[in-house]
């Protein structure tokens, strides 16, 4: 499956790789069926960076990202976006947060002028902060607190990663969100946001001579900043297993979920593409 699946994946994707000066990566995947581009700028940062206790800070400081610069204020971003045509949107997760736009290539420099922007350039009003943490408080309990499918998967993750931060919620806690404060979020803003600590991906109309000299002009002047130690990857005991039952009164369904933890790209890259295989399959 190793063997197959790797060579098939790079003439599939058919990508070239290069690094900025400030040690932004960017990736380049042409793909000329239509004059359209996927702009998506990676932050390899996530729940997993957070100070013990304020979890949420990555999440919503992702919401925070569309509040303004001092270029572009207010909600001024999706405007532009919505005028020009693009969906553009963000996720956060436990290693990463992105930000991603799909639209026409010629809008694609737009695209990067405004995420370079606000890679550096971002600024919170006690406003905007107070606002976009009652969204995230309120996201928390439609998507979590009041789903008993994802409150049960939130206690699968704390039973298996036990005390590594994989095992805390990528949203934080209601009572984190709630105990947030603007600092909290401009401290892992001005710490983790950063071209050496980001991975630049256009796929579509674009070749690779152009992504690199629109990265230069647009991104290439950001400067890079020390990064603290990368988390370390939880170490498990293979015999390790767990079981939770979960039940409510008013669920009549019943859910079986089932967690392996498994190597991921970060500690063994090899096995990666014919995990994903077997995950495709067994699911």
């Amino acid at each position: 499956m190793l063997a197959s699946v790797s060579p098939a994946q790079a003439k599939l994707f058919n990508g070239e790789t290069f690094y900025l000066d400030n040690g932004l990566q960017v990736i380049a995947i042409p793909n000329h069926k239509a004059p359209i581009v996927k702009h998506m700028l990676w932050y390899k940062s996530g729940s997993i960076d957070e100070k013990p206790g304020r979890g949420g800070s990555a999440h919503l400081l992702e919401h925070l990202m569309f509040r303004g610069t001092q270029k572009i204020p207010g909600t001024r971003f999706n405007d532009l976006m919505e005028e020009n045509g693009a969906e553009s949107n963000a996720f956060t997760g436990q290693d990463m947060t992105a930000y991603h736009q799909l639209l026409d290539v010629s809008r694609l420099e737009l695209a990067m002028f405004l995420e370079a922007d606000r890679m550096r350039g971002l600024e919170v009003s006690d406003k905007d902060f107070d606002l976009e943490r009652k969204i995230v408080f309120e996201e928390r309990l439609q998507r979590i607190d009041s789903n008993p499918a994802a409150y049960f998967g939130e206690a699968l993750r704390r039973s298996l990663w036990q005390e590594h931060p994989y095992a805390r919620p990528v949203s934080g806690t209601a009572e984190e969100i709630l105990q947030l404060t603007r600092q909290d979020v401009e401290d892992f803003y001005e710490t983790y946001y950063a071209p050496n600590n980001a991975v630049l991906v256009l796929a579509g109309d674009v070749d690779a001579a152009t992504a690199k000299r629109l990265a230069e002009k647009y991104y290439g002047g950001l400067k890079k900043q020390k990064l603290p130690a990368p988390k370390e990857f939880p170490k498990l005991e293979s015999s390790f297993k767990a079981q939770i039952r979960m039940s409510r009164p008013n669920i009549k369904s019943v859910r079986v979920g089932r967690s392996f933890a498994a190597p991921s790209y970060n500690v063994r890259p090899e096995e990666v593409y014919a995990l994903s295989v077997l995950s495709a399959y067994m699911g």
